[in-house]
């Protein structure tokens, strides 16, 4: 049980250090947009990609944009408060997006 352990551990270690390692150094603020139609887990794909971001060590330079192309009423409502009580995680429809990308650049 315990060679387990310290088989569980090592490995863990090592996928740590490979995981700082391939990460890509970004020092500028990018906006990874996420479009998002009618599909029953949009906000779990969300939710989703900011933990990826923040999984990564991105969250920081990193922002996340959820493209509206066609959501239902109770999905859209799903996402905007998502985005309320999360930061770097904005909605927004595809007319107003250019709108919001300068905002997000202006703001960093």
């Amino acid at each position: 049980m315990l060679l387990i352990v310290h088989f569980l551990g090592i490995l863990a270690c090592g996928y740590w250090l490979m995981l700082r390692l391939l990460r890509a150094r970004r020092e500028e603020p990018f906006a990874v947009i996420l479009p998002l139609c009618g599909t029953d887990s949009a906000a779990q794909r969300l939710y989703a990609q900011h933990l990826r971001l923040q999984l990564t060590g991105e969250d920081r330079q990193g922002n996340v944009i959820a493209l509206d192309l066609g959501l239902s009423e109770q999905q859209r409502e799903e996402c905007v408060q998502f985005c309320r009580c999360t930061k770097n995680v904005y909605y927004c429809t595809p007319d107003k997006l250019a709108a919001m990308l300068e905002k997000i650049q202006k703001d960093t």
